[in-house]
């Protein structure tokens, strides 16, 4: 029998914090601790153990972000999930925080055990980074002093869209990715970023122009596949449901796109 995981739940908000409480218990085998008071989630974290923690940033008492930084300090392993106020972005503040996953409302409630379990199942330096066959650019990647982060910041962006997968991509190769499909999967979607690709930069070279940027989206049927590059032949791509709209899809993979840009390229003239 796997062991009972157990989940807190930091939400001023009552009647919303109990209906997901209420789910929570009826849907699954998590024990849960719902809590209305950042201090009182903090005093509960220092005499229990917990595996995730839920916390709305919209806390009437206190600094959700400043919360979560309590607990972890508190429960180095614990996993983060943070309910954004608005938009579905995170505040500056929130960026040294390993977050394990952003919960934007509204949401589907039936969706949220199987987001829970993907979660869980992360270590805290969440979601691996691969490192085979890293692209060698003309500028520096600075990939393996940001692994952490890197991880950190395409996982956020795959939990905000409810992506399939969220990949970083060089050539034909697959940098790193996270999301529900296999290395195969992540792979395959790899080739086709590429060749789009490769198409604009011939299409761009047959009008006599430079191509200054590659942006992309291609209905897979089951979901859209939204591609950005980010410097050079490095791309970020998202594989999403199709009923996503495109602005929300852009905006915050533009978002994501430039904290890769700060954390992945180092100029040669710096």
């Amino acid at each position: 029998m796997s062991e009972r995981r157990n989940i807190l739940i930091v939400d001023s908000d009552v009647a919303f914090s109990t209906l997901l409480q209420d789910y929570l218990e009826r849907f699954t085998s998590y024990s849960i601790v719902c809590l209305r008071q950042g201090p009182a989630a903090v005093r509960a974290a220092a005499t229990r153990e917990f595996d995730l923690a839920i916390i709305d940033l919209g806390l009437y008492d206190e600094d959700g972000v400043d919360i979560a930084r309590q607990l972890r300090q508190l429960q180095p392993d614990i996993r983060l999930i943070l309910v954004p106020l608005e938009d579905g972005l995170l505040p500056p503040d929130a960026a040294g925080l390993d977050v394990q996953g952003v919960l934007s409302k509204p949401f589907f409630l039936p969706d949220l055990p199987g987001r829970l379990a993907e979660v869980l199942a992360l270590p805290v330096k969440s979601l691996p980074l691969r490192s085979d066959n890293l692209p060698q650019p003309r500028e520096q990647l600075a990939l393996d002093a940001n692994s952490i982060e890197v991880s950190r910041t395409i996982g956020m962006l795959s939990m905000e869209l409810n992506a399939d997968a969220v990949l970083l991509t060089a050539d034909d190769r697959s940098v790193a990715h996270v999301g529900r499909l296999s290395d195969d999967e992540a792979g395959t979607l790899a080739h086709a970023v590429a060749d789009g690709w490769r198409t604009s930069v011939h299409v761009a070279e047959i009008l006599g122009r430079e191509m200054l940027k590659f942006e992309q989206s291609l209905d897979g049927g089951e979901y859209l596949l939204y591609s950005l590059a980010i410097h050079g032949n490095l791309i970020l791509s998202a594989a999403v449901p199709p009923n996503m709209p495109l602005g929300i899809i852009r905006h915050r993979a533009k978002k994501t796109a430039k904290a890769l840009t700060s954390l992945l390229v180092k100029e040669m003239y710096d």
